[in-house]
């Protein structure tokens, strides 16, 4: 193992010295060098998605007060005191369950 490492130190210490480079093998390091950062750029430009606290959908806008309080005007059916059915609610949601229960749990 030691005669191992001995060699490898000694060849890594008598490297060659590095070959010369033409001036064609320079511009050719250099152009593959530019076309990978230019890639690297495309790569970086990923588009802006669209900022969404900006997009209106499904949204009235009003001009005057009386078109802002019939935009915020509820609809004729829709239950204007829910939390006064809350325990009716509560007591359908709990037999539901606990039928459901029953079923996953045989033993119970």
């Amino acid at each position: 193992l030691a005669e191992e490492e001995a060699t490898k130190e000694a060849a890594s210490s008598s490297k060659a010295p590095p070959k010369k480079l033409t001036q064609a093998e320079l511009s050719l390091r250099k152009a593959e060098q530019e076309r990978e950062k230019e890639e690297a750029q495309k790569e970086k430009e990923e588009p802006i998605p669209e900022n969404l606290n900006h997009v209106m959908t499904d949204v009235e806008v009003a001009q005057s007060v009386e078109q802002a309080i019939a935009a915020l005007d509820i609809a004729d059916g829709v239950d204007m005191h829910p939390e006064k059915r809350v325990k009716a609610a509560w007591t359908a949601f709990e037999q539901g369950r606990i039928s459901q229960m029953r079923a996953e749990n045989p033993s119970l």
